[in-house]
């Protein structure tokens, strides 16, 4: 069930940064694209 919910709140990460990636700046979005992909590799 974690992973399930893990799952969720990437997808919902991913959406938002999808949405907001045009607002941002090229540091910011360099920054949450390496969250995103961090985020894939704990646990």
């Amino acid at each position: 069930m974690s992973q399930n919910n893990d799952l969720i709140k990437t997808i919902r990460m991913n959406y938002l940064f999808d949405f907001y990636q045009a607002l941002l700046t090229k540091k910011q979005r360099n920054y949450l694209e390496f969250i995103l992909f961090a985020r894939l590799f704990v646990e």
